[in-house]
């Protein structure tokens, strides 16, 4: 019957491949796939860029920032001419010199977005889904907060995932 029914010989199995071949047969898309991070390390004090406290720079004759009266709290100073040359190749398209500056209210309004599903969120609230204008979360809440918030007065901790109480 023309060899349909013939038994086969088992394939012999194939050697794995080596970290090298995967890497060369890969190197184009991992290189694609691959993103700058930042990285925080203790500073040099004589640094004018950093993560709150410490003295801020203002031109001559400038406020601090203020709302509804209250000062308002340093969340990070950037020193361009700093940053730049520490990352020509990262921030060659930024300005040589000048300040960014971001400042947040004492009080902050805290979306949680859960880590991956049930459980709770590095911040140790219950995770919740935030509610929007656009529906995405809407009628959810969490913890009894109609609002689907925390509220947070504790500034110790800066919040990656946060925005001012204007109201």
């Amino acid at each position: 019957m023309l060899g349909l029914f013939k038994k086969k010989s088992p394939a012999e199995p194939r050697p794995k491949p080596t970290l090298a071949e995967v890497e060369a047969k890969y190197a184009d898309q991992i290189r694609e796939l691959v993103q700058v991070a930042a990285t925080l390390e203790e500073a040099d004090v004589s640094t004018r860029s950093r993560f709150g406290g410490g003295p801020v720079y203002f031109p001559p004759d400038t406020a601090w920032p203020q709302h509804k009266g209250k000062p308002l709290l340093l969340l990070i100073q950037i020193d361009l001419a700093e940053a730049v040359a520490a990352v020509p190749e990262l921030l060659a398209r930024f300005p040589a010199s000048g300040m960014i500056q971001v400042f947040i209210e004492r009080r902050v309004r805290v979306v949680q977005h859960p880590l991956g599903g049930r459980g709770r969120t590095d911040s140790g609230f219950p995770p919740c889904r935030p509610r929007t204008p656009h529906g995405i979360g809407a009628g959810h809440s969490c913890a009894g907060n109609r609002d689907s918030v925390h509220t947070s007065e504790n500034t110790s901790r800066f919040l990656l995932y946060g925005r001012p109480i204007w109201g």
